[in-house]
């Protein structure tokens, strides 16, 4: 009776340690799985860096106004890229233009704009019949709030004298697309004792990245 006591103890004892080996076993498999199967986690990193980029772009970058002469009776002819009404020339027969020239941000960051042109008046046109030679430009937005004046009273859309040095007409030319274009027409006295032959004229843009 003793000896069936006996195994019996050692059978339950038996069973015990099974069960708790199991367990320890099922632990460890559940912990080996874990880091197989990547349930841990961890980070990575990716890095890039984009340029500031300032440029200008005329986009139209040509007024051709060709040949032509004051018409027979009258003091100076006028050329005015700004009247939108064909042929835009008034007692001439010089060859009309309604477009100016345009200039588009074409960077990634706002810049101010300068402009000035390669000669005045008197040596683009010269002459002085009908109150003599006069030469003049104004800058307005071809988007809204493309440009913010750097005096709205003075240059916003008006007519001033065109200069030889740099006149800052932006201090704020956005860069965002549909935002991003200035407009630039041009008014211009011939008299009819004028300088004659090609008369060319060249207008730089000077700009920098805005504060």
């Amino acid at each position: 009776m003793k000896t069936d006591n006996v195994l019996l103890v050692v059978a339950v004892i038996a069973v015990i340690v099974s069960i708790v080996g199991a367990g320890m076993t099922y632990n460890y498999l559940t912990a080996l799985r874990n880091k197989l199967t990547g349930l841990a986690t961890s980070g990575g990193w990716i890095n890039l860096s984009v340029e500031s980029k300032i440029a200008l772009n005329f986009t139209y970058n040509m007024i051709n106004w060709s040949n032509g002469s004051v018409s027979d009776g009258q003091d100076f002819a006028i050329l005015d890229t700004s009247n939108q009404s064909s042929p835009n020339v008034t007692n001439g027969n010089w060859r009309g233009n309604s477009v100016g020239l345009v200039i588009q941000n074409i960077g990634n960051r706002n810049v101010t704009l300068k402009l000035k042109a390669s000669s005045n008046d008197t040596a683009f046109v010269g002459g002085s019949a009908g109150g003599g030679p006069q030469y003049k430009w104004k800058v307005r937005n071809n988007y809204t709030s493309s440009c913010r004046f750097n005096d709205t009273t003075y240059y916003n859309n008006k007519w001033t004298n065109v200069n030889t040095s740099d006149q800052l007409f932006c201090d704020y030319f956005d860069y965002v697309d549909g935002v991003d274009e200035v407009r630039i027409d041009f008014w211009v006295r011939i008299p009819s004792d004028s300088l004659t032959g090609d008369r060319g004229n060249t207008i730089t843009a000077t700009f920098d990245q805005a504060n």
